[in-house]
């Protein structure tokens, strides 16, 4: 296995800002929360030190150019060795996943490849390792440990269906992938859903100043939820799954087919967690894409759908783990240039109409 350690660098902060300030909705230390700022290790990953992981993890010789890739949890970089050969760099939010669980990954990926599911397997290095460390030590404080791994550069695009025979599609290469799933045990990864609601809810509540009806909303959102997951969840046999099928991850690469890739939120669970992503609206709103990918997906898996409304409840799950993840990297350098808003009054009000206009779907479960 591949380690490299460095020293912290001078901690960078948000340009324009003193250390220790924070912009627009920051002005109100309560809008940020009780928890004190972390060292956020990803503010150190400047253009020099990724080069220079990637090229000595895996013995490559890169050219000194490199680009961001949109990513939301983790860090991703286009890079291009001497030669012309293009990669993926990923490096991994450190703490969200340990060293074991992204092996886990790893493996599934591969089982995937070999059961001739399209997916992108992360390159080994010249040990034959798929994931590299990189430590950051910090004065005084536990070293820092941030994994990374290198992909081949996929030529194509975001998948855009616009008919029945790209539903379908899609749907069949959802249905292999829970074939695979279904036979392939995870020991490290957890059970969907990593939090509950009413978890959810006491880190909302206990973190933030909340205004009481607010707050209400919150819990009124939280219960519902509760209420409908957990049945849904128990009704199902737990399989391996992507955790995050959505047309994003579908890479359309022409003559070679389509591929899946991104597999961080892998997670076991129901297989309904993946289906519902795939339909571009409410599913009262669109039965016929639900048909098309339904059609798709039997050809491998069999599943029974009791209620499309079901399909609505992974929806608002989403949405209530999704500003819980919101929270988690708010101490990122850029954040609250993108969201500066997050944690104001008017964020909450916001969120909270939009968490109980979803709720309202639920009505038939």
């Amino acid at each position: 296995m591949f380690t490299k350690r460095i020293s912290e660098k001078k901690r960078p902060h948000l340009a324009g800002f003193k250390k220790g300030q924070y912009p627009c909705s920051m002005d109100e230390k309560k809008n940020h929360g009780k928890d004190k700022s972390p060292f956020v290790p990803f503010d150190m990953l400047d253009p020099e030190l990724v080069l220079e992981s990637v090229e000595e993890g895996y013995g490559l010789e890169l050219e000194s150019t490199l680009y961001s890739c949109a990513s939301y949890v983790n860090r991703v970089f286009g890079l291009r060795d001497v030669g012309g050969k293009e990669y993926i760099a990923k490096f991994y939010r450190p703490q969200r996943w340990s060293y074991a669980q992204i092996l886990e990954e790893h493996r599934f990926v591969q089982t995937l490849a070999q059961h001739e599911v399209p997916v992108v397997c992360p390159f080994p290095n010249q040990e034959g390792d798929t994931l590299q460390t990189l430590i950051i030590e910090e004065n005084g404080k536990p070293d820092q440990e941030m994994y990374f791994a290198l992909y081949p550069k996929l030529k194509g695009f975001p998948f855009d269906p616009e008919g029945e025979k790209d539903y379908v599609r899609m749907g069949a290469l959802l249905g292999h992938l829970h074939v695979v799933g279904s036979q392939f045990s995870l020991a490290e990864r957890g059970r969907f859903p990593p939090l509950a609601p009413l978890e959810l809810l006491a880190y909302f509540t206990e973190t933030f100043e909340i205004e009481e009806e607010i707050q209400n909303n919150l819990r009124e959102v939280a219960a519902r939820l509760d209420a409908a997951l957990s049945p849904i969840v128990s009704g199902y046999a737990p399989i391996t799954l992507h955790g995050d099928f959505h047309r994003g991850n579908l890479i359309d690469c022409g003559e070679q087919g389509l591929f899946v890739i991104d597999f961080d939120d892998m997670i076991a669970g129901p297989p309904l967690q993946d289906l519902w992503v795939l339909l571009p609206d409410h599913a009262s709103r669109c039965p016929q894409e639900l048909r098309h990918i339904l059609k798709g997906y039997r050809e491998f898996y069999q599943i029974e759908l009791a209620d499309p409304c079901h399909l609505e409840v992974f929806r608002l799950y989403r949405m209530f783990h999704y500003l819980y993840w919101q929270a988690q990297q708010r101490y990122d350098r850029a954040f609250y240039h993108h969201y500066p808003e997050w944690g104001t009054k008017k964020f909450w009000e916001r969120t909270v109409a939009d968490l109980l206009d979803q709720a309202e779907y639920l009505a038939c479960v």
